[in-house]
């Protein structure tokens, strides 16, 4: 009985399962059968009476055919269908018997062939109910499926019972040892184990057992320096990422000022440019120990990246890698024009591209030069370009490059080597629906652009940072350099000085709240570190109790943290990476704005009763950044105050504002699978209306639409004023 509890005990839900899966099989597999049988008793019974059944379609005899019918239906079948193929003008379309009204459920239906001096005048179908079939089969053999039953939980028993009573007998001599050297207060696992070969002769150890348990001590030994090392990496992970957060914040000043070092002597600019550098690899290095273990989970799956981040940390890598060479310069060259271009990639398989992209370009380069990667948009797509000002390649070879097994040697204007590596970027690129290409020139160098389509900024991102004259903008950052490159860009752009007030601490930023909330209401912008010095609370902590979501932005060099990225798409708060703040673009509006969420331009206002209208000359709704950015452009140009909006959910932040006799116009396609023409008909609803859908399909591609005005293109309905 205790053999008998204890295999309950350790493999009782493997028994269970086992059997479990013995009987589904060998149901599974009686069901089959009788159904097969089934099938061949209608089948060579229609294949008998095939004369007889010629003979009653010829008479158009219904009642002798049902007789035929129902001589073949087994308790199996629940209805018979016979549908004529020839002698249609002599009866109705088919015969039926058996049930009419059956749930379809579990019914499976099957059909056989009536032919008759090698002509098919027949057809019959005929269904089973599944679940009276299975109860047949259990009714029919349950004896016989109640004694395999039992063999099979006989031989599963008698299997197990050998290994547990050694499992129970290890497990009792290590109960015992454990006890009595635990008693003698011995911890050391060395000494434990010499205690234990000294008293094995009066346990009567076997020597088999004493290599388990050897091996156990080795194990355990093995796993406490593991967890020692951990907890040290640990340690210097979290110092790592406290020196990188130090260290970026200052970086992020010194390489929004680097434009300004244009009277600078070239030796001296590149000095300070090599110096920025550097700094950046090291923060790079540092900050990526705490997030790889992250990365390493998501880099093998398709997913939405910022192109200028994997570049900064593929570059850094590049950098250490070529340290040696001190004369080659590798750098990058992301300017606004980089800022917030997303693609959906295998992050692995990009960066391993570009490496081995430059790669080629230093070895085009022997001992000395420069291999600079730029970024810009070109139309909807990131355009990518390595440039060396290398040896170049001859005209005659640059169409070759690209096929599997061509490559440039470096002895020369030969082909050698593999020619794998440009022919894996190439279909690479392809399957992340980019291109790649190679321009050169003899003696100037080589250029390799990949274009790579770009995708809508996930939710978290921030595309630009659009404020007015009449708001207040608030800086949170425990760093005085982050506060003075937000005082110089804001003012550069147009922005008052007493339109900016900063704070270095949380408690700081909070008391002033306290104080001024009431009467700021919500015009204002706070742009938020998210670390702070010596301080547990983090800028999203600072952010949730003050209720300022809708009006906040996230500043932080951990935005590649999927933690951080999933807390603000929680609180709906946007976010920039605080290395781009030098580059994020930042727009002045006359007029002010009522939500965060408002982008583009303000027109003149209305104080009524129930608040302030909004008078736009019209407002567009479209995820399309670029298509936003060239309506707002060209407003600007033309002195229109006009409103975009990226989702729907933006607009409704302030729906409650706009004059109902605004035009709207609305992209059919939104992001998250979101219909335009659907939503346009609550926008009629609620009284809009001028409802125009701007989308690229024709208007014939669509229905009747009584709610909406005209389908239009993507063109500004005011760009011809």
């Amino acid at each position: 009985m205790k053999t008998l509890l204890l295999i309950a005990k350790y493999n009782g839900r493997y028994i269970l399962l086992a059997t479990l899966l013995f009987f589904l099989f060998w149901h599974s597999l009686s069901t089959y059968q009788r159904i097969e049988r089934v099938h061949l008793k209608i089948d060579t019974l229609f294949k008998q009476e095939a004369n007889t059944v010629e003979k009653y379609l010829r008479q158009g005899d219904l009642i002798k055919l049902k007789r035929v019918m129902w001589s073949g239906m087994l308790n199996e079948i629940e209805y018979m269908t016979l549908l004529p193929l020839v002698f249609k003008d002599k009866m109705l379309d088919h015969v039926i018997v058996g049930k009419y009204d059956i749930d379809k459920l579990f019914i499976i239906t099957k059909k056989t062939r009536v032919v008759w001096n090698g002509l098919q005048t027949a057809e019959v179908k005929y269904a089973m109910d599944l679940l009276k079939i299975n109860y047949l089969c259990i009714k029919d053999s349950y004896l016989l499926y109640t004694f395999f039953t039992l063999i099979v939980l006989i031989t599963i028993f008698y299997s197990s019972t050998g290994s547990i009573r050694s499992i129970q007998h290890i497990k009792d001599n290590l109960d015992l040892l454990i006890k009595k050297w635990n008693d003698n207060n011995i911890h050391d696992l060395q000494t434990l184990w010499d205690g234990i070969r000294k008293t094995s002769k009066q346990n009567r150890i076997p020597d088999y057992y004493l290599r388990i348990i050897r091996k156990i001590m080795e194990s355990v030994q093995i796993a406490t320096n593991l967890e020692k090392e951990l907890e040290k990496n640990k340690a210097i992970a979290q110092t790592a990422s406290q020196v990188a957060h130090d260290i970026r914040s200052p970086l992020s000043a010194l390489t929004s000022m680097t434009s300004m070092f244009e009277t600078l002597p070239e030796d001296q600019r590149i000095r300070i440019r090599t110096a920025v550098q550097r700094i950046n690899d090291i923060a790079n290095d540092l900050g990526r120990k705490k997030i790889d273990h992250e990365a390493e989970a998501l880099e093998d799956e398709y997913s939405v990246y910022l192109l200028s981040g994997l570049i900064e940390i593929l570059v850094t890598e590049k950098r250490m890698q070529y340290r040696a060479r001190h004369e080659l310069n590798i750098e990058t060259r992301l300017g606004t024009e980089s800022y917030g271009v997303f693609a959906k990639i295998r992050a692995t398989e990009f960066k391993r591209v570009l490496s081995n992209v430059i790669n080629n370009a230093v070895e085009a380069l022997n001992e000395k030069g420069d291999v600079i990667i730029s970024m810009e948009r070109d139309g909807l797509n990131a355009r990518i370009v390595c440039s060396d000002n290398g040896k170049g390649i001859p005209a005659d070879i640059l169409p070759k490059l690209m096929q599997k097994g061509a490559s440039f040697g470096k002895d020369g204007h030969k082909e050698s080597g593999s020619g794998l590596g440009l022919y894996h970027a190439r279909e690479q690129i392809k399957g992340f629906g980019g291109n790649i290409e190679i321009s050169s020139e003899v003696g100037k160098g080589t250029d390799v652009i990949i274009t790579l389509p770009t995708y809508t900024e996930p939710k978290w991102f921030m595309p630009r940072i659009t404020v007015s004259k009449e708001q207040l903008v608030i800086v949170l950052d425990d760093d005085e350099s982050i506060h003075q490159v937000w005082q110089d860009r804001f003012l550069e752009a147009g922005l008052a000085e007493n339109s900016i007030e900063h704070f270095k601490t949380p408690e700081g930023i909070i008391a002033w709240f306290k104080d001024h909330g009431p009467t700021i209401r919500q015009n204002y912008i706070c742009l938020c570190d998210y670390e702070f010095l010596g301080i547990e609370k983090t800028g999203l902590d600072v952010i949730d109790e003050l209720k300022i979501s809708k009006n906040a932005i996230l500043i932080t060099s951990h935005f590649e943290e999927i933690a951080v990225q999933k807390k603000c798409e929680g609180l709906g708060v946007k976010l920039i990476p605080k290395n781009l703040a030098g580059y994020v673009p930042i727009n002045i509006q006359p007029t002010a704005l009522s939500q965060q969420s408002a982008q583009g331009l303000r027109s003149a206002t209305t104080n009524t009763e129930t608040g302030t209208i909004l008078r736009p000359y019209c407002i567009l709704l479209d995820d399309d950044e670029m298509v936003r950015l060239t309506w707002e452009t060209i407003a600007q140009q033309k002195n229109l105050s006009i409103m975009t909006f990226a989702h729907p959910k933006q607009f409704y932040d302030i729906i409650d504002t706009i004059d109902r006799a605004t035009p709207l116009y609305v992209d059919s396609c939104i992001g998250d699978a979101i219909k335009g023409e659907e939503i346009a008909k609550d926008f009629r609803e609620r009284g809009f209306s001028h409802i125009y859908l701007a989308t690229g399909f024709k208007k014939d591609d669509f229905g009747e639409m009584p709610w909406i005005t005209d389908v239009v293109g993507k063109t500004p309905p005011y760009l011809g004023l």
